[in-house]
């Protein structure tokens, strides 16, 4: 899906709100919870990417001087710093003689394999990003999801912190109620998201509101825009 740089950042500008102030307290892994569902990548991978599309570039178009500049052979240079990119990425001199495009395609599949990879082992031990990886274990680096582009600003919001378990109830910021972490509303046992959304007999009298989590990660935006109503009336 291709959207707008202006679209990007109204959506990463609404997971940033809705979640930052409480990074520090709650040691929330926010670059792995953001990642899974902008598909947008790091800064760190994103210089990798344009690293090595620049080598592909001026392949066989460096001038002189800047091939000179090239085989210099400088420690921790642009030549050793991209050699051992390649060999990071598995990106093989034959790779480099395929079209701009083909080749574009190839090492863009290698940076959002490595960008998977290393998100998922910053989540490991993590509980939130694991709740997600557990509703969405396919998601695509590069992919944005569709709810971010075509729901409000606070519907999105709501539906980010469902799937990431960061809507405000005791078990997922234990660290703020280590001391009490009863429900609030019936008392009678832990307030985990679950429970808030699908289980509490005080907060659900029937089953017209209650929200399980297939509901929240399925990806059908009309059915998201009533989840988000029903979790946001609650």
């Amino acid at each position: 899906m291709t959207v707008s740089n202006k679209v990007v950042q109204h959506c990463q500008t609404a997971l940033f709100d809705t979640s930052v102030k409480y990074d520090t307290m709650s040691n929330i892994p926010l670059l792995p919870l953001r990642s899974t569902e902008t598909g947008i990548l790091d800064i760190e991978h994103g210089a990798k990417k344009k690293q090595i599309l620049m080598k592909h570039r001026i392949q066989d178009n460096a001038s002189e001087l800047m091939q000179t500049a090239i085989d210099a052979g400088i420690k921790s240079g642009w030549k050793e710093r991209t050699d051992k990119l390649d060999e990071e990425l598995n990106i093989q001199p034959q790779d480099y003689t395929k079209s701009k495009e083909t080749f574009k395609t190839h090492a863009t599949k290698r940076i959002n394999n490595l960008f998977r990879k290393n998100i998922e082992h910053k989540g490991q031990g993590k509980s939130k990003v694991q709740h997600l990886k557990c509703g969405q274990p396919n998601w695509n680096p590069g992919t944005m999801k569709e709810y971010l582009i075509k729901m409000t600003r606070n519907e999105a919001s709501t539906i980010f912190k469902s799937r990431s378990r960061m809507l405000k109830v005791k078990c997922n910021y234990k660290n703020m109620y280590k001391n009490n972490l009863s429900c609030r509303a019936c008392g009678q046992t832990d307030e985990t998201q679950d429970h808030v959304l699908n289980q509490c007999n005080q907060i659900h009298t029937n089953n017209s509101n209650k929200v399980r989590p297939e509901l929240y990660f399925n990806e059908d935006v009309t059915e998201l825009r009533k989840v988000a109503f029903n979790i946001n009336t609650q």
